[in-house]
C-alpha cells in the first residue's frame, strides 16, 4: 500500500507540541515542505519559544530581521554605523519572517539586540555601541510592526536592574515613538494578551513606554488577558495618575475581558479601579490581586461577578471599617450568592498585619458556595470552623502557613469528605507520624514543601488510605550522626509497604537524597524529579 503524507494540519499539530526549537530546526532541513510549516511556528514566538537556547544563539534572529530589510534601509544602517554593521545587500530571503510574529516583547528585543552587537563587534557594550543599538531598535520596532499581521500578545518590561550585575543593564532604554505602534495596520488592534510590567523608579526614562499604555485603551478592544504590575514610587505621582487612567481605560474598553493580575504598589482598588472593573463582571473568570489597597465592602461588589472561577488576594491590605466589624464580632457573616462560581481562592502572604483572620474567615466564607481549591497561609480555630462548616467540599487544600496548632490540622482534615489533593508547607516530626491517621479516604495526592526527615522516624505511621502520588520538593535531613539512607529508611519503607496504589513520588531537584536510596525505591514506584514549588502565580497565562 503507497504511503499517504499526513495532512498539514496534522504535521503542524507536531511540530507545535516540540517543547524546544532543536526538533524543528531539525525538521527544516528534512525538505521544502516541512520546512514551510515549521518556519512560522519558530517565528511566531522568538521573544519567548527560544528560552533553552543560551543568549548568543538567541540574538541571531537580529540578522534574520536585518536581512528582511530593504536596500535603502540596509545602507542606511550601515552608514549611520561608520560600516562596523556589515548586512549583504539584494540577499532575497526565502521568507518574509516579521509576518508570522505573534508575540512581541520589548525587553527580549533588547537583550537579543545587545548580544547581537556584543556578537558582531567583539566588544563589551559601550556608549559607543549604544548609538548602533537605537539605530537597529528604531529600525526594528517598524518592521515588525508593520509586517506582523496577526499580532496577539504584547508584552512591555522595564524592570529595575540595579541589583542585576549584568553590564548590559548600565543603560535603560525606552521603545522608540509610539507612532509606530499605531501608524500601521492591523498593529496592537488584534491583541488578545497585555503584559506590563514596569519596576525601574526613574520613569522619565521610560516616558514612551508609559504613553503607549496610556494609547492602547483607544487601540485595542480584544484583550481577554491582562498582567499588570506596577512598583512605581510614590513620588512619582504624575505617572501613577497616567498609568491608573489608561489601566481604567484598557479595562472599560474590552468586549470580552476574562483574566485581570494586578498588582499596583500601593494603590487603593476601591475608589477608581474597582467601579471599572464591574462593568466587566459578567465577562471576567479570573482576578488576582497583589499589594493592593482595598476595604472590606470589596466583597459587596466582588459578589456581582458571577462568572469568576479564580481570585486571589496576595500582600493585600484590608482596611476594616467600623459598621463591618459588628459583622465579624458578632459572625453576623453574609450568606453567599447561589449563582456564584468561584472555584479556586488564594489567601495568601497576607499575615495579620495585612490581613487579619477575621476577615481571611469572612472571604473564605464568603465565597464557599462553589469552592473547590483553598490556598491559604493561616491556620487557627476560626479559619478551621468556617472552612469545615461552610466549604466542606473543596477537593484541594494548599496550607503555605508555618505556624500552627497540629490539632487544627486534625480537625480540618477529619471534615474534609472529598479531599483529593493535600499540600503542607511545614510539618513537624510529630505531625508526619500521626498524620495518616486523619487523612481523608478520598485523597489522592499529598505533597510536601519543606520536610525535615528525622533517622528512623515513622512516616506516615498506620496511613491507610489508597494514595497514589507523594511529591516532596525540599526534604532536609536533620542529622549529624546518621548517614542519609538512616533518614530515608522510614520513606523507602512506607514505599515499599505501600506500591501496590502508589504510582508515582516526586522529589525535587534540591532534595538531599543519594542516588543510591532512589534506585533502591525505584523497583516500587515511579520516581520524577521536578523542579521547585512555584505555590501562587507571578502572572496569569
Amino acid at each position: 500500500m503507497p504511503f499517504q503524507p499526513l495532512p498539514i494540519e496534522c504535521i503542524s499539530h507536531i511540530f507545535e507540541s516540540f517543547q524546544d526549537n532543536k526538533n524543528l530546526y531539525t525538521c527544516l532541513l528534512v525538505n521544502r515542505f516541512w520546512c514551510r510549516i515549521a518556519i512560522p511556528i519558530l517565528y511566531k514566538t522568538p521573544f519567548t519559544r527560544n528560552q533553552e537556547r543560551n543568549k548568543s544563539q538567541r540574538s541571531k534572529i537580529i540578522s534574520t530581521y536585518l536581512s528582511c530589510l530593504s536596500n535603502e534601509e540596509k545602507i542606511h544602517l550601515m552608514k549611520n554605523s561608520n560600516n562596523k554593521i556589515l548586512i549583504p545587500l539584494n540577499n532575497n530571503q526565502l521568507f518574509d519572517y516579521p509576518v508570522y510574529l505573534e508575540e512581541f516583547c520589548n525587553l527580549s528585543l533588547q537583550d537579543m539586540i545587545i548580544h547581537w552587537i556584543i556578537l558582531m563587534i567583539k566588544q563589551d557594550f559601550s556608549i559607543e555601541q549604544r548609538k548602533i543599538f537605537h539605530l537597529i531598535n528604531n529600525i526594528l520596532y517598524p518592521l515588525l510592526i508593520s509586517k506582523s499581521k496577526n499580532l496577539l500578545y504584547l508584552n512591555l518590561i522595564n524592570v529595575n536592574s540595579n541589583n542585576d550585575n549584568n553590564n548590559n543593564n548600565h543603560f535603560h532604554f525606552d521603545i522608540p515613538d509610539i507612532f509606530t505602534f499605531f501608524a500601521f495596520t492591523p498593529g496592537l488592534t488584534n491583541i488578545t494578551r497585555l503584559d506590563f510590567k514596569l519596576y525601574k523608579n526613574n520613569s522619565n526614562l521610560l516616558l514612551n513606554i508609559i504613553n503607549l499604555f496610556d494609547i492602547i485603551p483607544s487601540l485595542c478592544k480584544n484583550i481577554q488577558l491582562i498582567n499588570f504590575n506596577s512598583k512605581l514610587s510614590f513620588n512619582d505621582n504624575d505617572n501613577r495618575i497616567t498609568l491608573r487612567k489608561a489601566l481604567c481605560g484598557i479595562i472599560r474598553n474590552q468586549r470580552d475581558l476574562k483574566k485581570l493580575y494586578l498588582r499596583f504598589k500601593g494603590e487603593t482598588l476601591n475608589n477608581i479601579i474597582m467601579p471599572t472593573l464591574e462593568l466587566q463582571s459578567i465577562n471576567l473568570t479570573h482576578l488576582y490581586f497583589k499589594k493592593l489597597r482595598l476595604n472590606d465592602d470589596v466583597m459587596d461588589s466582588l459578589a456581582n461577578f458571577l462568572s469568576l472561577k479564580v481570585l486571589g488576594f496576595e500582600s493585600c491590605y484590608i482596611i476594616t471599617t467600623s459598621d463591618n466589624q459588628d459583622r465579624y464580632d458578632n459572625n453576623n457573616l453574609i450568606t453567599n450568592n447561589s449563582n456564584f462560581q468561584l472555584e479556586k481562592l488564594y489567601l495568601v502572604e497576607n499575615m495579620s498585619r495585612h490581613m487579619i483572620s477575621d476577615i481571611k474567615c469572612l472571604i473564605i466564607r464568603y465565597f464557599s458556595i462553589s469552592l473547590q481549591e483553598l490556598i491559604l497561609d493561616e491556620l487557627n480555630f476560626d479559619i478551621v470552623k468556617i472552612i469545615s462548616n461552610f466549604c466542606s467540599k473543596i477537593k484541594r487544600l494548599i496550607l503555605l502557613a508555618t505556624e500552627y496548632e497540629s490539632i487544627d490540622l486534625y480537625n480540618l482534615l477529619i471534615n474534609l469528605k472529598y479531599l483529593k489533593n493535600l499540600t503542607l508547607w511545614y510539618v513537624n516530626d510529630h505531625t508526619i507520624k500521626v498524620l495518616g491517621n486523619y487523612l481523608p479516604n478520598t485523597l489522592l495526592h499529598l505533597s510536601f514543601i519543606h520536610f525535615i526527615c528525622l533517622p528512623f522516624n515513622d512516616f506516615l505511621k498506620d496511613c491507610n488510605i489508597p494514595l497514589e502520588s507523594i511529591e516532596i520538593f525540599n526534604l532536609i535531613m536533620n542529622s549529624n550522626n546518621s548517614n542519609s539512607s538512616d533518614h530515608f529508611k522510614p520513606i523507602s519503607d512506607y514505599i515499599k509497604i505501600h506500591y501496590n496504589h502508589l504510582k508515582v513520588i516526586y522529589f525535587g531537584k534540591n532534595c538531599d537524597i543519594s542516588n543510591e536510596d532512589l534506585e533502591e525505591i525505584k523497583d516500587y514506584v515511579n520516581v520524577k524529579l521536578i523542579d521547585n514549588y512555584d505555590h501562587f502565580p507571578s502572572k496569569f497565562n
